[in-house]
């Protein structure tokens, strides 16, 4: 519950963080450091995730599968249009940075295409984690036993969970 706890605050924190920077529209916070900080909220919330898991209660760990996804949804995503537009914005109201702008234009929108991408596969993993829910009933046994027979899988193949013989 400790570390629980710990990732449901700091998840928090990098949340407010995010909402106070709008990373994405700042001209000078390269996409780079914004994927970087969308990451540490990320990672805050997967930890928040798994000890809702372990826990072994399924409404929390639904509701904190939702909160996370929603949060993520609604203010660490990326409209690469709008981003874009608020860092040209800020280029042509500085005549010695609007050249250099121009320059890395090409390479911007690059940058805010991959963004893009990883940005809505990471929302969906995050959804994702909800069909978890059902793992431990489904299989007969306890949470932190799923987690072990998860992290006893070698290698990047394929497993299969099923219910242990009785």
């Amino acid at each position: 519950m400790r570390a629980r706890d710990l990732f449901q605050e700091s998840r928090a924190l990098y949340l407010e963080l995010w909402r106070a920077a709008r990373p994405w529209h700042q001209l000078n916070v390269p996409v780079q450091t914004a994927l970087e900080i969308q990451s540490r909220y990320v990672a805050c919330a997967i930890g928040e995730i798994q000890a809702e898991f372990i826990g072994g209660d399924m409404g929390t760990f639904r509701h904190a599968v939702l909160s996370a996804a929603e949060d993520f949804k609604k203010h660490l995503s990326l409209d690469g249009p709008a981003a874009l537009r608020s860092r040209s914005d800020a280029a042509c109201s500085q005549t010695d940075v609007l050249a250099r702008f121009g320059s890395t234009l090409a390479e911007l929108t690059g940058q805010l295409r991959v963004a893009n991408d990883v940005t809505k596969w990471t929302a969906q993993r995050l959804e994702g984690f909800a069909a978890d829910a059902d793992l431990p009933s489904e299989l007969g046994v306890e949470p932190h036993e799923v987690v072990r027979a998860v992290r006893a899988a070698n290698g990047d193949g394929l497993y299969v969970l099923r219910r242990p013989a009785a």
